[in-house]
């Protein structure tokens, strides 16, 4: 079961993107390079978190993303203090259920379609 990046990829960009305080009335993103969105920019790692962890608790998905995302994120100082998670500046922190809502959807989906 190998999930689709591109399919999870527009799944996010429907379910967060026009929800987002960064995007624009012109349907883009407003993070001024060279600053991207967390999500997108991590996404083989918190889609290998997703089929990993296994939850009804969106927390252990947290611990995970803190460990292994927001560790290497050059936001996140060496006492695990972000200025952008603490400001609601982090999209993957602020949105984190919605996303791994819509990844384990996909992986519902290939499930369902593997099985037929």
């Amino acid at each position: 079961m190998s999930p689709n990046l591109d399919r999870i990829r527009a799944r996010l960009r429907n379910a967060i993107c026009p929800t987002c305080v960064r995007y624009t009335a012109a349907h883009t993103c407003s993070l001024v390079p060279p600053r991207t969105c967390s999500v997108f920019k991590n996404l083989d790692t918190i889609v290998g978190i997703v089929v990993r962890t296994h939850s009804r608790s969106v927390e252990p998905y947290a611990q995970a993303v803190r460990e292994r995302v927001c560790s290497a994120c050059p936001c996140e100082d060496n006492h695990g203090c972000c200025p952008m998670r603490d400001g609601i500046d982090c999209a993957l922190d602020t949105y984190l259920p919605i996303v791994v809502n819509e990844i384990e959807a996909e992986l519902d989906a290939i499930r369902r379609d593997s099985a037929n």
